[in-house]
């Protein structure tokens, strides 16, 4: 009998690629996310550690406090900046999403029909070494004890 061979193998490694892709293409957005994460947190740390600062000093100078209110401006502006940026980039990572599930969804299908392609193969081949075993068995036997004919 001859070797298993699936007709769609390179279409089934089509969509593998395609999976990896899409898998590949969501990652990259995670990193964008945790990249806003880390800015906005950094913000905050900042943002924190001039009020600390200012809160602390012996004296005030106007100019500080007027420097303060400006810091406190820029961050309240960068983090609506930052929020907006994360609301979009989870709307992406849901359509990547969805487009990793597609893609993981065509592969698998494929997948399973190679399975039951390959285990159909098998039964046959299993079979057909059984068939030849008993053939071989049989002309075994009667050489040894001739034919009833």
């Amino acid at each position: 009998m001859k070797r298993f061979r699936f007709p769609l193998d390179r279409v089934r490694q089509f969509r593998k690629m395609q999976m990896e892709s899409e898998h590949a293409k969501l990652e990259q957005i995670y990193a964008r996310l945790h990249s806003i994460e880390s800015l906005t947190a950094e913000l905050g740390r900042q943002k924190r550690q001039a009020e600390t600062s200012v809160v602390s000093a012996a004296s005030v100078a106007g100019l500080e406090l007027n420097s303060l209110k400006e810091f406190r401006t820029y961050a309240r502006k960068m983090t609506s900046v930052f929020q907006l940026r994360r609301a979009k980039i989870e709307a992406e990572i849901e359509l990547q999403r969805q487009a990793l599930l597609e893609a993981r969804r065509k592969y698998e299908m494929l997948d399973r029909l190679r399975s039951r392609s390959r285990s159909k193969w098998q039964y046959e081949f299993d079979r057909e070494q059984d068939q030849l075993a008993a053939e071989v068995h049989l002309a075994g036997w009667n050489r040894l004890h001739g034919s009833f004919s």
